[in-house]
């Protein structure tokens, strides 16, 4: 019989979703967290190297998301500019420190740092970077690669070990778990759906224990709406001195 890929790769996602709602304990502590940076005028910041920085963009200035979000990117441990580099930049010493001094990240802010494999030295250094700082920190990341192999750095830390809460993706070791062909690679990686899933639930939390006290809920709407650019033109407004790159 021909392997299905198709069936078997939603089943996966499916089994990663199921996992993820398993965790809504950590989901709403992580959410408290965030509203209370909110709250005090903190930000919510999220922190990723190579595939992780897409969902930091996730969610950042995203129509349905909070406004008070940030994603810290350096263009060096992205994609786009040299993808081999960025991937052997992430596993160097020294490099977090500047520029998690660089983005000048307020102790009432909450830091989501996110690494699938938890084990490269520069999401490990900002984790330490942020503990220091006095910040929240909440670890997004698959504790099965994690717990699978040792960390790059010199403190032995991975991820997982460093936060305050952490998110498991539900995702196997080395991301992809689907054969389309024996002969093949496995493919089919996951990590972000099942982050995305999780961020945007964060978001929902958040938001939802906002109202629950009464306070003030900074939403985007869609450009693409009638009202979107009235409404989003004074969330800008008021939050631009705070984020940079709105």
């Amino acid at each position: 019989m021909e392997n299905d890929f198709f069936v078997n790769y939603r089943q996966q996602i499916e089994r990663q979703f199921d996992q993820v709602e398993q965790q809504r304990e950590a989901i709403v502590i992580g959410a408290r967290a965030m509203a209370e940076s909110v709250r005090r005028g903190g930000l919510i910041n999220l922190f990723g190297t190579g595939h992780s920085h897409l969902l930091a963009e996730e969610v950042f200035y995203r129509a349905g998301g909070l406004v008070p979000v940030r994603a810290l990117q350096s263009t060096s441990l992205m994609l786009h500019e040299s993808a081999s580099t960025g991937s052997a930049l992430e596993r160097c010493s020294g490099l977090a420190q500047p520029l998690f001094e660089g983005w000048l990240i307020d102790p009432l802010d909450t830091i989501i740092i996110i690494s699938n494999s938890g084990r490269n030295a520069v999401p490990v250094e900002f984790a330490l970077a942020a503990r220091k700082n006095g910040n929240f920190v909440i670890a997004l990341t698959s504790m099965k690669a994690s717990e699978s192999c040792p960390s790059r750095h010199e403190s032995g830390k991975r991820l997982f070990e460093l936060a305050d809460i952490v998110l498991d993706n539900g995702g196997p070791a080395g991301d992809a778990g689907i054969e389309v062909d024996p002969d093949l690679p496995l493919m089919g990686p996951t990590s972000t759906i099942s982050g995305s899933y999780l961020l945007q639930l964060l978001c929902m939390q958040t938001a939802y224990t906002l109202k629950k006290s009464n306070d003030d809920i900074p939403i985007f709407k869609s450009a693409n709406l009638e009202d979107g650019d009235e409404h989003n033109h004074k969330l800008i407004k008021r939050y631009r001195h705070k984020i940079g790159n709105l």
